[in-house]
């Protein structure tokens, strides 16, 4: 369970393994990660009466990491739970999408 939680039944998915963030874990701990996010978002919906469920990562301290051990936020939500946890809706100044794409899958 999170020590903050931001709604009720907030938890968190932790691997035994240390790993700082998704940087430095493999493919198989990211995979299995997400299939206890899942069960545990399902146990969210089926035992609190969770509509549905926000799965937070945040991996680098320029993406507001601020414990540095590997972890999955699972948030419990329903329905005028008044919790805003997503983008906003516009990012200020032009986003090139093309030169960002490119970039990414540039030679």
């Amino acid at each position: 369970m999170d020590i903050n939680p931001v709604s009720e039944g907030n938890l968190l998915v932790v691997p035994k393994e240390y790993y700082e963030n998704i940087f430095d874990a493999s493919d198989e701990i990211l995979e299995k990660i997400n299939v206890v996010c899942r069960k545990m978002g399902k146990l969210c919906k089926d035992k609190l009466g969770a509509t549905g469920v926000n799965i937070l990562n945040a991996s680098g301290k320029d993406a507001q990491q601020s414990a540095f051990h590997l972890h999955y936020h699972v948030v419990p939500r329903s329905k005028n739970d008044n919790i805003d946890l997503w983008f906003p809706e516009h990012v200020s100044g032009a986003i090139h999408m093309q030169k960002i794409y490119e970039k990414l899958i540039g030679d």
